[in-house]
């Protein structure tokens, strides 16, 4: 059987992965899991697609192992994109979902253009050492203060086009629906169903 390695241990991650290749002859594990040792990456890129990349070029040559790597995060037009590739660490380290979406909510101040994207860069290594990569984009506004308490990261403040709530307020199946990294593995599917029937 086709393995889909993911260069991540997040179970959310996985299961969303798993859903998406749940008709598929494949298994979605975690690199670890598989192996049996962690993947130790550093995202020191300079953009999403680096950072992807980054987590499966080491990823050994197997001809049953399909790897994926992923990198995203939340971009404003009135910051100039920021936090971008640095959403995760935009304040400090392992800082709260509230710091985070607080810090940013300050540094919107005073700004009338609440645009903003997310963005998903994902990388997918064949077994003959292949590299492609696929990205999906969610855009919206930030919204003037926190609400909900579903997601993650900026989900509280990020209100998806069409949608009049944060994605923070959407149950998992309606955000998994719409994200930017269901769309982007959406892409990455019909590579790897190419793949596994050619």
């Amino acid at each position: 059987m086709q393995h889909i390695v993911i260069s991540s241990n997040n179970k959310g991650k996985i299961a969303e992965i798993s859903a998406i290749f749940q008709d598929l002859p494949v298994k979605v594990v975690s690199f670890e899991a598989l192996k049996g040792v962690p993947l130790e990456i550093d995202e020191d890129g300079t953009t999403y697609e680096e950072n992807a990349i980054k987590k499966v070029q080491p990823c050994p040559a197997d001809s049953d192992c399909i790897y994926l790597g992923d990198d995203s995060g939340l971009s404003v037009d009135s910051l100039n994109g920021a936090p971008g590739i640095y959403s995760a660490r935009y304040a400090g380290p392992n800082a709260s979902v509230e710091t985070a979406c607080q810090k940013l909510l300050a540094d919107m101040a005073g700004h009338s253009d609440r645009a903003a994207h997310f963005e998903c860069c994902i990388a997918i290594k064949f077994p003959e050492g292949r590299i492609e990569t696929v990205t999906g984009i969610l855009r919206g506004t930030i919204a003037t203060e926190m609400s909900g308490k579903n997601g993650f990261g900026f989900d509280p403040i990020f209100v998806p086009d069409g949608y009049s709530v944060p994605l923070a307020e959407l149950s998992s199946t309606e955000k998994n629906q719409i994200s930017h990294r269901f769309l982007a593995l959406v892409q990455a599917r019909e590579q790897i169903m190419a793949a596994c029937m050619s």
